[in-house]
């Protein structure tokens, strides 16, 4: 397990649009497939920083030697904003209690980044916070592993205990001039921490906090404000960064990453995936439910492929919820086709349910 803490010894309109095309990407109706606490698409010029879902606009800086990063036109979706670790460029967001996760919830942080090629020389943080009154020190972002710099995240909460906690490194080298997706996931309900780098997860860890993050300080965007100092400068492209109040699925980050790769934002209309694949044992003569489950956007509707068993009904068609009650003559496996449809695209899948019979006192 590693183990560590930080030491160191516009154009307006154009945007406006760019944004309505961002959220439009597909389908009347596509709508995000999470809907992020706040979205950063960092369309702008300039600063400020519009926050596309919440009310949190990041600023420049926050001190007088502090400047905005450069805007660059070849993001990963639209446009983007360059760091040059020169220790000026940064971004803060400030005034929102929607980042102070309770010791019980769960969080997750995205964003796209393209590094240039080599090493880094230190850690690079790309989200981060920190408060020099508490323990309070979380971030994401690049861990100088040598010849292999790879996706990093780290996350204490307010303890007044020790200052190390377990962390998550990668495996791929996301330092190689190419452009990457890196998603940080706390999930509380599981007691784990998940990374996941261009949509495939590099690093997991049972970790059990003992406190929350709430703070006063701002969340960083390029840098972290470590111990009151500016440090740990990102240098390189960052597009679309994200925080939601929830642990992402693997579905939803595996449907983020195919999108940005096609250089559509995360709440781009989606082709329906039917994702189960295998449902649980029928009883004859017993109510039967299941749940079939796809991702898309628009949220897939489902329907049968008109070979279902007789009796079977979705009851629920906007949410897979399957409802039966089989009979002696259907014992056995059944095989059934299911569909899923945005209303543009589908997607079909061949399920099947073993009917089984029960002695009992029926």
């Amino acid at each position: 397990m590693l183990t560590w803490r930080m030491r160191k010894s516009s154009n307006m309109a154009l945007f406006i649009v760019l944004s309505v095309l961002l959220f439009t990407g597909g389908p009347a109706g596509a709508a995000c497939l999470v809907e992020p606490t706040s979205f950063w698409e960092l369309e702008e010029n300039s600063g400020p920083f519009t926050d596309s879902t919440g009310s949190t606009t990041g600023v420049c800086g926050g001190a007088d030697t502090a400047a905005c990063p450069t805007f660059n036109g070849s993001g990963r979706v639209y446009n983007a904003q360059s760091f040059d670790n020169s220790g000026t460029q940064a971004i803060n967001i400030t005034g929102s209690s929607s980042f102070d996760w309770a010791v019980d919830a769960s969080f997750t942080i995205e964003f796209w980044i393209m590094a240039p090629d080599g090493d880094v020389g230190d850690n690079q943080v790309v989200v981060g916070r920190d408060d020099s009154t508490t323990d309070l020190h979380w971030w994401a972002g690049i861990f100088d592993g040598g010849l292999t710099d790879v996706a990093a995240f780290i996350a204490i909460p307010n303890t007044a205990g020790p200052t190390t906690a377990p962390s998550l490194v990668g495996i791929t080298d996301i330092t190689d001039g190419t452009w990457h997706h890196v998603v940080a996931v706390r999930d509380a309900q599981n007691l784990k921490n998940y990374l996941y780098v261009d949509g495939v997860l590099e690093g997991s860890e049972c970790i059990t906090l003992e406190g929350d993050f709430q703070t006063t300080a701002p969340v960083n965007l390029g840098y972290i404000n470590f111990n009151d100092t500016p440090n740990f400068h990102y240098q390189g492209l960052l597009d679309e960064v994200a925080i939601y109040s929830e642990a992402l699925s693997p579905a939803v980050i595996t449907a983020h990453y195919q999108n940005g790769s096609l250089g559509n934002t995360y709440c781009a209309a989606i082709v329906p995936s039917i994702t189960t694949t295998d449902l649980p044992d029928a009883i004859i003569g017993y109510t039967y439910t299941a749940d079939v489950e796809a991702i898309g956007n628009p949220a897939p509707v489902f329907s049968f492929g008109g070979n279902e068993p007789e009796g079977m009904t979705f009851s629920d068609a906007n949410n897979g919820i399957i409802d039966w009650q089989p009979i002696d003559s259907q014992a056995g496996p059944v095989d059934f086709t299911v569909i899923a449809t945005t209303g543009v695209d589908s997607d079909s899948a061949l399920l099947s349910a073993t009917v089984v019979d029960v002695c009992d006192d029926r």
